[in-house]
């Protein structure tokens, strides 16, 4: 395995760290006139350990393209991934990660009760003998059983909760072991549900050494105040970098708690 960034995207993702089934946003594309396409990994089965069967991979592709455009606006495309292990679904001007979950489990349900498989025939489809809409149904199953893990790829792999931090730049203004002490503290919240999600964005408020955060405050700001509001009248942003900003929520002699949101 080479070391070299390579320019498709999943080539560069470990395919041996992931957890699936999961719901993984691949990255945000920028059109010339503004627009902005949300690429998703939809995983149904474990890198290298399982893979769906072409009939029921083929014939959830058609059953999901086609279904899931009536519960999810701007959907541009949806198709099956090569290793036969999921899908990928694009969608234009729409960044609500949770949109795209609601909308994915009403289509699973709708495949559930689906009485055939659309488009399926010589003139429609480019191979009509390979489709199983039992299988689909089986696999939708499957998925629809373990949503609650959709999300779960993040809190069982704590090199993402790492490499959100590094590539959000954060590590510019603090020292190697607090980027570690945060990582931590992004797989706790987001296992205790007091962590939000919205598509690519990661919010976290967190308890923080004022050591730590003292550098980056302003003259007219006193450390020793005893609230944010008091001290901090038209403060907003203790410091932007380039995927997100960091903002005091509250100030003390020893700590101060901080709200952290990342782009990632």
């Amino acid at each position: 395995m080479t070391n070299k960034k390579m320019n498709v995207e999943s080539f560069n993702l470990d395919h041996t760290k992931v957890v699936a089934p999961y719901i993984r946003l691949v990255g945000v594309y920028s059109g010339e006139n503004g627009d902005k396409i949300y690429k998703y990994d939809i995983r149904f089965c474990q890198p290298n350990k399982e893979h769906l069967e072409m009939p029921s991979l083929h014939s959830l592709e058609h059953l999901i393209a086609e279904l899931i455009r009536n519960h999810l606006d701007n959907v541009l495309d949806f198709g099956p991934m090569g290793c036969q292990t999921g899908f990928y679904l694009s969608v234009i001007n729409n960044d609500s990660y949770e949109t795209v979950v609601e909308a994915l489990t009403k289509t699973l349900e709708d495949v559930l009760v689906a009485t055939e498989v659309p488009a399926c025939n010589e003139i429609q489809c480019g191979w009509a003998a390979s489709h199983s809409l039992k299988g689909a149904k089986q696999e939708a199953i499957k998925f629809l059983d373990k949503k609650s893990e959709w999300k779960m790829y993040l809190v069982n792999n704590k090199f993402i909760f790492k490499s959100i931090i590094k590539k959000s730049k954060i590590r510019k203004f603090f020292y190697p072991r607090f980027l570690f002490y945060l990582a931590a503290k992004l797989r706790i919240a987001f296992l205790s549900n007091s962590i939000s999600t919205l598509g690519a964005i990661l919010t976290l408020t967190v308890s923080v050494p004022t050591s730590i955060i003292s550098p980056y405050i302003p003259a007219n700001v006193t450390i020793l105040s005893p609230s944010f509001k008091e001290s901090c009248n038209n403060f907003n942003s203790l410091f932007r970098f380039d995927c997100g900003l960091i903002t005091i929520k509250y100030i003390k002699p020893n700590n101060a708690t901080i709200i952290i949101i990342l782009i990632y």
